[in-house]
């Protein structure tokens, strides 16, 4: 059984700006306002960035930014042996958006650092730069399965590093975004995933960071350990992919591998992928019942909105957080045909949760997360 010991949890987005009000704010019964853009991350001021440099951020910058300085908690101790792995899939759209006329007709002077944002690795550069970190920097694009399918990559840095910063987010309430959204005929109107009323993606931002460390070295230095994550599962449709329609063949495969070894009985529940759409979440919804039946499934976009690469370790955290409360949380919707997707918070005595995340072209990912 191959794990990792997650040592600091770091989290902003529209509920909060860390983990604990976040999850209480999730709880609550008031419902998320049902339109695109108003899932607006909640961001406070940070003293590891200079004023002007912090104004001239893009906002997914600052998101990201908020993320890592939360979970950097003082048992962190500072180590330059540190790996960086953070992703965004949105950063470039609003720098082509706010500068494209700039860009292609050259009347107006665009500074670098505007420009510099535009690079999807950049957060992952700016991060390692304003912490002193000085092992590798990277990011990854698995599209919306990005951030579970780095935490792949994670265990192989676990061993040649201190600890991994290992994190992703997202400002999707942008034109570029929604439109995108719409000209595929995926947008919807209001964040109802399972619901029978359901029609479409709701965009949000936010950012998630988890600092990841060998289980052996954490324990030997005495830290914290929130809980675990153990090494996802991985797969894509193949044959039967469709780059836009779904599938259930690679998101089953991924369950399995996911799960593999693991009791049924002791997963509390499994925080589904959801994003609202009518063929989406039905199809999810057997997959999941298929490879693990009668266990309850949630959907945290109900409140978060989709935060595209971010959604992955977003809601991997909001589900360590409830095993640490020992409840299933609920989703919230008002009317729903799906059987064990849950309406109503229940108490649970599990130490497990599956997390999947999908992504267009068939990318699938499950990861199991642990507490003791």
């Amino acid at each position: 059984m191959s794990r990792l010991a997650i040592t600091g949890i770091g989290l902003v987005d529209n509920l909060g700006n860390n983990p604990v009000d976040c999850f209480a704010e999730y709880q609550t019964g008031v419902l998320a306002p049902p339109v695109n853009g108003s899932f607006s991350a909640q961001k406070d001021n940070l003293t590891e960035v200079k004023a002007p440099m912090y104004n001239r951020l893009l906002d997914i910058n600052k998101l990201s930014l908020h993320a890592v300085s939360d979970a950097l908690n003082p048992d962190i101790e500072f180590s330059d042996n540190v790996f960086t792995l953070f992703s965004t899939l949105t950063a470039g759209n609003t720098t082509f958006q706010d500068y494209g006329s700039d860009l292609s007709d050259g009347k107006n002077r665009v500074k670098p650092k505007q420009l510099l944002q535009g690079c999807r690795d950049f957060t992952a550069g700016l991060i390692a730069q304003t912490y002193g970190f000085t092992g590798g920097a990277t990011s990854m694009n698995s599209a919306c399965a990005t951030s579970i399918y780095q935490l792949d990559y994670a265990f192989h840095l676990a061993k040649r590093y201190d600890y991994v910063i290992c994190g992703a987010g997202d400002s999707a309430n942008n034109l570029w975004d929604t439109t995108f959204f719409e000209k595929l005929g995926a947008l919807g109107s209001k964040s109802a995933p399972f619901d029978n009323d359901r029609d479409g993606i709701i965009t949000g931002e936010g950012a998630g960071c988890l600092i990841l460390e060998d289980v052996d070295k954490a324990k030997a230095r005495g830290a914290y350990i929130y809980g675990y994550i153990h090494e996802p599962g991985l797969a894509t449709d193949g044959v039967h992919a469709n780059f836009v329609n779904p599938s259930d063949f690679g998101l089953t495969k991924a369950m399995k591998i996911a799960t593999e070894g693991i009791d049924p009985n002791h997963i509390a529940f499994v925080a589904a992928h959801a994003t609202g759409t009518e063929e989406g979440d039905v199809l999810e919804y057997e997959a999941i019942q298929n490879v693990l039946p009668y266990k309850d499934v949630v959907g945290f976009k109900s409140k978060l909105g989709h935060t595209m690469a971010g959604n992955g370790i977003i809601e991997l955290i909001y589900s360590l957080m409830a095993l640490k409360s020992n409840i299933i949380p609920l989703t919230h919707i008002n009317n729903t045909e799906c059987r064990y997707v849950t309406t109503k918070t229940r108490a649970t005595e599990c130490k497990y949760a599956l997390k999947n995340s999908l992504g267009f072209g068939g990318k699938a990912a499950s990861i199991l997360i642990e507490i003791d």
